[in-house]
């Protein structure tokens, strides 16, 4: 039975619409969509976020709205997202909502054949225009008009859709990463990179707090010592344990940090950031914390990569698919060989919790391990 509803609904494309899959780790994590929370929260009673672990679950939730009350479908994408798995998806939310105007998210000049408009900006001012009546096409560049407007945080209670964490950034309780929410549409953006400032950050924090997250993994975003300073004092009062991440070329400066910040993360080593990263690692093991490290296959390319992994704490490699089958089983046997750290690891577990993330980076590293080079990249 259809229900009537919102005007307009906000999806980020699922896993099962990216190019590339997970080769060995099944638990790679699933964001909340935050970003997109926080845009349906400019006009909750004539926006929704649907949101679903593949592409059928979503067009299931598709199906409980009336097809006549939808004037626009935005679909979030990512730098993972096939276009042709794109497209498919597209094509069958017109087929259920054939009114409706098809509308993704966009960084440069370029719409996609497949949708109607592309929006750069948080997409604040392209929902206003659509609940206003206009029907939108082509590129539209909202970027000046957004940053006058902050997107608000939502009052409705957060609910957890089965969101998780790669086991190796989590922390403690339910662990949730934060990318960029106040960037709306570019929540999940690597190239741009801002920070909305302690009241924003602050109602984001209470309001995930009151739904149960107990611990935070803020992403790279435009944070800078400063501001961690500030943060530290807000998950401090809030009794939230943090962990918080750079751009491994970035500049780090953590010595006058502490509890309840727990871990400090580099992301996207490659080999112009090499020497630096180096050099980072070392200052954050200085300051106290573990030191996470969240790598790609770029890595490669670092000259003695793997002698870095002596000043690594936690290690998560987010497209083992590309990875050379030889090459990836090298890194995990020399890191968890190094400084007998799975042992460590293992007889340090003081909860169940910690047991049950420890046993999902196991299966990883049992996977990679010994899986035959035939298996490996076809998963």
């Amino acid at each position: 039975m259809q229900t009537t509803g919102p005007e307009i609904l906000l999806m980020k494309l699922p896993a099962d619409c990216n190019v590339v899959w997970p080769c060995y780790n099944r638990f790679p994590g699933r964001n909340a969509p935050l970003g997109l929370l926080c845009l349906a929260a400019v006009e909750p009673q004539r926006i929704a976020t649907l949101d679903a672990v593949t592409s059928h679950g979503l067009i299931d939730c598709l199906a409980s709205y009336s097809a006549e009350s939808i004037r626009a479908v935005i679909l979030q994408r990512s730098d993972k997202t096939d276009p042709e798995k794109a497209r498919a998806f597209s094509q069958r939310v017109r087929e259920l909502l054939p009114s409706a105007s098809v509308g993704v998210n966009a960084e440069k000049c370029e719409v996609p054949a497949w949708a109607d408009f592309a929006v750069d900006g948080t997409g604040k001012s392209a929902l206003l225009r659509i609940l206003r009546g206009d029907r939108l096409t082509g590129f539209i560049d909202h970027r000046h008009d957004d940053d006058l407007s902050p997107l608000p945080v939502p009052e409705e209670t957060f609910i957890d859709c089965g969101y998780d964490i790669h086991p190796e950034k989590w922390l403690a309780g339910t662990t949730l990463e934060i990318c960029q929410p106040w960037q709306g549409l570019h929540d999940m953006s690597t190239t741009r990179r801002t920070w909305p400032g302690l009241d924003w950050v602050s109602r984001l924090v209470a309001w995930l707090k009151l739904s149960g997250i107990a611990a935070f993994h803020f992403r790279p975003s435009g944070l800078n010592c400063d501001d961690l300073h500030e943060l530290r004092s807000l998950l401090l009062n809030q009794k939230a344990r943090f962990a918080v991440s750079f751009v491994a070329a970035d500049e780090i400066n953590i010595r006058q940090i502490g509890w309840p910040l727990q871990q400090v993360w580099l992301y996207y080593p490659n080999r112009t950031s090499a020497d630096r990263m180096r050099e980072h690692l070392q200052h954050i093991h200085d300051a106290g914390f573990q030191t996470g490290v969240q790598v790609d296959s770029a890595w490669l390319s670092c000259h003695g990569y793997g002698a870095m992994t002596t000043l690594v704490d936690r290690l998560a490699i987010i497209d083992d698919g590309l990875w050379p089958v030889g090459e990836i089983r090298r890194l995990m046997a020399r890191y968890w060989g190094g400084k007998n750290r799975f042992f460590r690891r293992l007889f340090s577990l003081r909860n169940a919790s910690e047991l049950v993330m420890f046993m999902k980076t196991s299966y990883f590293l049992l996977e990679t391990l010994f899986s035959s080079d035939e298996e490996g990249g076809k998963r």
